[in-house]
């Protein structure tokens, strides 16, 4: 599918990413060799193909990317963002060395979900990205591993295509190529990365409005109140 859809007209790249793209909702306890271990500390997982951080627009800031022989064979290596790659001491470089997610240590108990036969929790880290919003618009990039996406089959994927221009005149161009893959493949409903974004702004412009709306309220009903009394 990646390899039809990449050859369409327009398109940059594509990638497959897990659901709530650009958002990492999955998250695992983890260890790293060397330190002790804290409770309660998470990492968000994205389970991402080649080309990932070209398609969101994600800087590599150092090592490399996954190749395609990597991914078709489910090799236990990681992408780590900046936030992740402070969870080592200063002057200590992630690059080259492994961190233990819980998750991938343990015996998938969701039927629907597909695991790559093996179970380990160790993963080497071999590439630094930028940091991304993650964790929603107002609040702060939280550390994030990103594993190849053969490792874990959940029932929906996230198909993510950069294009040159409007990337909805190509929507059914990339439907059909799904269709001619499975015809019974259920696609959901495309948008566009700024629908998003504007997704994510829209409820708190709306909580904004109303508390600025009772705000003005209240201040008309204290201006009414004083000029009441010194009437």
């Amino acid at each position: 599918l990646l390899d039809s859809i990449s050859r369409l007209p327009g398109v940059q790249a594509a990638s497959l990413g897990n659901a709530g793209l650009p958002w990492t909702g999955w998250r695992s306890s983890f260890s790293i060799n060397g330190q002790p271990p804290t409770e309660g500390r998470k990492i968000a997982i994205a389970l991402i193909s080649a080309r990932y951080p070209q398609t969101l627009g994600i800087p590599l800031l150092r090592g490399r990317e996954f190749t395609e022989a990597e991914i078709e064979n489910g090799q236990r290596l990681a992408l780590i963002n900046q936030s992740a790659a402070r969870l080592w001491p200063p002057g200590q470089d992630p690059l080259g060395r492994s961190i233990d997610i819980d998750d991938l240590g343990r015996t998938m108990t969701n039927p629907k979900v597909l695991s790559a036969p093996g179970i380990a929790a160790s993963v080497l880290v071999v590439g630094i990205i930028g940091d991304t919003k993650n964790n929603g618009i107002a609040e702060p990039p939280v550390p994030a591993a990103y594993l190849p996406y053969t490792l874990y089959a959940p029932p929906e994927r996230d198909l993510a295509v950069r294009t040159a221009g409007d990337p909805l005149a190509i929507v059914n161009a990339v439907r059909l190529k799904a269709r001619a893959l499975d015809k019974d493949l259920a696609v959901g409903k495309p948008g566009t990365l700024d629908e998003v974004m504007g997704q994510e702004t829209q409820q708190p412009r709306f909580f904004m409005a109303l508390f600025s709306t009772f705000a003005a309220l209240g201040l008309a009903l204290a201006a009414i109140g004083i000029y009441s009394v010194i009437s």
